[in-house]
C-alpha cells in the first residue's frame, strides 16, 4: 500500500560528487522517524553511476537538467515530481544535523499556518547565518548591498520565531502553499526566496525560522549572485515592483 511521504527533499548538485554523497548519507542515516523521498536535481554527474552507488536506497530518485538552468527553475521542475506533504530545498554543500528534517516536518504539522520554514544554519566556522530577515523597505530593496532587509529581531543561537522572509538551504514549504500561490519566480536567480515569501505572507501564510532544527550551510553561497552588481540591480527592480503590489 502506497503512503504519501511526509517530506520531499530536493537537493541541487554541485561540482564535487563527494559533497553530494556526504549530504545523502547524512539524511539517509539520521531520519528514522520520517517518511521521506529524495529528489536529486542532477546537473553535473552521470546518473547511472550515482544510481549504482545508491541502489540500496529506492527512496532516492534522479532528475537530469542542464547546468545552465537557474536554481528556481530547477527546483520548480523538481517540485512537480515530488509527492511529499512538505518540500525541502537544499544544495549539496549543506549538511543537515541529525533530526533536522524530522523537526522541520514536525513543526509544520503542529503549525498548519506555516507556509515556509528554515533551520538554523551555521557555516563551517560555526557562525550563524542571517537567513531570517525583515521585509526591506521600498527604497532599501533597491540598494545593491548584501541581502535585502535587516536581520529579524532575536535571530541568535537560542531563538526561534517568525520572520518576514527566509532564505538558505533547508527552505521547507507546505505543498498547499505552492498549490495556492504558485511556483518560484524563475527570472529571479538570487532574490527568488524574497519574492516567494512576499506572496506567502500576502496570501495569509507565515514564515518561521527554527532553532531546534539545525544544519551547516553558507547562505551567501546559496544566493550565489550577490557578487554580480548588474544582476542584483535588475532583480531588485523587479522585487521593488512586487513590493508595491504587496503594500497596496
Amino acid at each position: 500500500m502506497y503512503s504519501v511521504p511526509d517530506l520531499s527533499v530536493c537537493v541541487l548538485t554541485g561540482l564535487h560528487k563527494v559533497d553530494l554523497l556526504r549530504f545523502l548519507k547524512a539524511i539517509l542515516q539520521n531520519n528514522d522517524y520520517l517518511q521521506f523521498e529524495v529528489i536529486v536535481v542532477n546537473q553535473h554527474f552521470s546518473t547511472p553511476v550515482l544510481a549504482a552507488e545508491l541502489q540500496d536506497h529506492p527512496e532516492v530518485r534522479f532528475l537530469d537538467y542542464p547546468p545552465e538552468f537557474s536554481k528556481p527553475r530547477s527546483f520548480n521542475l523538481a517540485a512537480k515530481k515530488c509527492n511529499g506533504r512538505y518540500l525541502s530545498f537544499w544544495n549539496q554543500e549543506s549538511l543537515p544535523a541529525p533530526g533536522c528534517l524530522f523537526l522541520l516536518a514536525d513543526f509544520m504539522d503542529k503549525n498548519p499556518d506555516a507556509g515556509v520554514t528554515v533551520p538554523k544554519l551555521r557555516d563551517k566556522k560555526g557562525i550563524v547565518q542571517p537567513v531570517a530577515r525583515n521585509l526591506p523597505g521600498l527604497f532599501s530593496v533597491l540598494y545593491p548591498a548584501g541581502i535585502p532587509g535587516r536581520i529579524s529581531s532575536g535571530w541568535n543561537d537560542f531563538a526561534s520565531g517568525e520572520a518576514s522572509w527566509l532564505t538558505g538551504p533547508g527552505l521547507t514549504i507546505n505543498r498547499h502553499l505552492l498549490e495556492e500561490i504558485g511556483a518560484f519566480q524563475e527570472n529571479l536567480s538570487v532574490l527568488w526566496p524574497l519574492e516567494f515569501c512576499m506572496r506567502t505572507r500576502k496570501a495569509g501564510w507565515h514564515c518561521y525560522y527554527r532553532n531546534d532544527a539545525q544544519a551547516m550551510a553558507d547562505v551567501y553561497r546559496w544566493l550565489g549572485g550577490l557578487n554580480s552588481p548588474g544582476r542584483q540591480i535588475w532583480e531588485r527592480l523587479l522585487v521593488a515592483i512586487r513590493r508595491l503590489r504587496f503594500i497596496y
